[in-house]
């Protein structure tokens, strides 16, 4: 199923020309990060963030040395220094080698932000469609899945553990389907189908109840509701939990993240 989200997303990757042409937005956890032009810069097919702009997003301190050409960002009991040149990373006293070089340019230092953004200990997503640079924070992570190029995020108020989702792949399309992990209730689907699949050979013919989440002339992408839920009317603490998990379906559906490799 991998070739139906190398259609949706493209294959552009960070070695693209028009990558470092275009203007590059950056989110966290799915939220939309304030940035400017001067913010992120390609060089050398590496993607570089100026410390400054990192240091106001991720809350650090930055010190910045200008006769040693070293900025230094701290927070709590996290240490990180570059130096302009070189291409490695001094995390509380412990070096790193880095995917390309701290510089300066226009007289603002710039560091890779694949790097950096590792040291924070957050993953990061390219999403070639969109010009995006996503980094989600490890314990947001409800499911990744680098094969298909997709990952969710865990809703507000909700933990991984509330969840078990299991996999199923078919020619032409695959489903996660969302268990409670108690008892192994189903919960509901998400589907992914090729567009044509789905048009000529199932739409007409599909009786669950379903609502779209994402289409487009490649693929469609289904959220089906459960249909074998069973709990006793009497167990009330079994009935909230389900109902619980339930309202975290809408939200499932809409943090639902599209990336290239």
């Amino acid at each position: 199923m991998k070739r139906i989200l190398i259609i949706i997303l493209s294959a552009l990757s960070l070695s693209s020309p028009a990558f470092a042409a275009e203007n590059i937005s950056l989110c966290l956890n799915g939220n939309a990060l304030p940035s400017d032009e001067n913010s992120i810069h390609i060089n050398n097919n590496t993607a570089l963030i100026s410390v400054r702009y990192a240091a106001e997003i991720f809350g650090y301190n930055l010190e910045w040395n200008d006769s040693a050409k070293t900025a230094v960002l701290s927070k709590e009991n996290q240490k990180l220094s570059f130096k302009s040149g070189y291409d490695f990373i001094v995390s509380n006293n412990n070096p790193t080698k880095l995917n390309g070089k701290a510089e300066i340019i226009d007289g603002r230092m710039f560091v890779p932000i694949r790097a950096l953004a590792e040291c924070l200990n957050l993953n990061v997503k390219w999403n070639g469609a969109a010009k995006n640079i996503s980094l989600v924070e490890s314990e947001k992570m409800l499911y990744e899945d680098n094969d298909e190029g997709i990952y969710i995020l865990t809703p507000d108020g909700y933990i991984k553990d509330d969840f078990d989702i299991v996999k199923n792949e078919y020619e032409k399309y695959f489903v996660l389907n969302f268990f409670t992990p108690q008892n192994s209730q189903l919960l509901f689907s998400i589907m992914f189908f090729y567009a044509d699949y789905w048009n000529n050979e199932v739409k007409d013919n599909f009786s669950a109840v379903y609502s779209r989440i994402y289409e487009n002339g490649s693929s469609v992408v289904l959220c089906v509701n459960a249909t074998d839920v069973q709990y006793s009317i009497d167990n009330n603490e079994h009935k909230e939990k389900y109902n619980h998990l339930l309202k975290a379906k809408d939200k499932i559906c809409g943090n639902i993240y599209f990336f290239t490799n």
